[in-house]
Formats: structure tokens, sequence, C-alpha cells
């Protein structure tokens, strides 16, 4: 087997352990696993989003078995477009109160840092996005995010005034791979 092969199949099985435990710590916060990579957790009028990305990926077959994590968070508009209808931060930024990031990398092939990583995203978690999360829950208070877009914005408050597209709505869901209204 070619080295990039090898790495490519080490990296895929790592990611895949690693969603795995992942899910674990998110599952009893109430998200779902929906897509590959993507946790969902729904609300009335929005859902919390979380992708776990791989540093490297859309450069082609990975050259090492090293894997980097880059967690997005979003928050949802489900009355939006599918296009634009989201805010979200990025884990690259965040710090430890130690100052230190946070440590979301491992070595897939030798197991390297593997615990420490899962552990640094159920810090990740309690430290940096539960309480985004909660900090924009309220959908009065979403609605004066500084970075929606005027039509997310609208699409909102039509929601909260009880005027929501089933349309709009099952379009979100679906984009979010959630299959049936809870």
């Amino acid at each position: 087997m070619s080295e990039p092969n090898r790495f490519s199949q080490l990296v895929a099985d790592g990611m895949k352990q690693v969603c795995a435990d992942f899910s674990q710590i998110v599952g009893p916060s109430g998200f779902l696993k929906t897509k590959n990579r993507t946790w969902v957790r729904a609300h009335d009028h929005s859902a919390d989003c979380i992708y776990l990305y791989r540093h490297g990926s859309s450069y082609g077959a990975p050259r090492a078995a090293r894997i980097d994590i880059r967690v997005m968070l979003s928050i949802r508009v489900l009355n939006a477009t599918v296009a634009g209808g989201a805010i979200g931060i990025i884990s690259d930024p965040a710090r430890r109160a130690t100052g230190y990031a946070y440590h979301h990398r491992f070595n897939a092939e030798t197991g390297s840092t593997y615990e420490r990583c899962v552990e640094e995203l159920g810090f990740y978690m309690t430290e940096v996005a539960e309480p985004w999360f909660a900090e924009w829950r309220d959908p009065r208070k979403l609605l004066t995010h500084p970075d929606w877009r005027e039509d997310a914005r609208e699409a909102l408050t039509s929601a909260i005034a009880g005027r929501a597209s089933p349309e709009a709505v099952a379009a979100s869901l679906a984009a979010l791979g959630i299959r049936a209204r809870r």
C-alpha cells in the first residue's frame, strides 16, 4: 500500500473514532449526530450545530497520520433560507483559562495524545461552546446578534411572531440532517 493510501485510511479511521467519542461527550446535552462530523440540537426557532473539521482535508490525501481538528459552532435560524441563515465561531482563537490553546490533535497511527484530544474537546464544549450557545438561546436576544444577514433576522422575527414558513423550516431541518421534527 502506498504511503498516501496508508495515511488516508489511518486518518479516516481516526476521525471515525474521535467522532464516536465526541458523540459520547455531546449526546447528554441533547446533540444528535446527523451527518458525517455534524451534531445538531434543535430548538423551537433555531438549531445549535457543531461540525468537526479536519485541517488539511481540502488539500487531498493526507501526507501524515496527524489529525488536527477545528471545532465549528453555529446557530441556524430554522425559518431562514438554507444559505446565510446562521452565525458561528471557530475554535482556533479560543484559549483555556491557562492561556494555552485547546489541544485538538492526535496521531492516528500511534494514538499519541488521543485521550488528551478527546478530553480537550470536552473542555472546549464545557468552557466555550455551551456558554456561547446558552448566551444566544433566547430567540429575542438572538435577534440582536450583529452577524445576522437581514433576511435571516427577518426570518427569525417572523418565526417568533408565529409566522414561520413550514417549507423553510423543513428545508433547514433537511439541510441539518434532521429527518423529522421532534
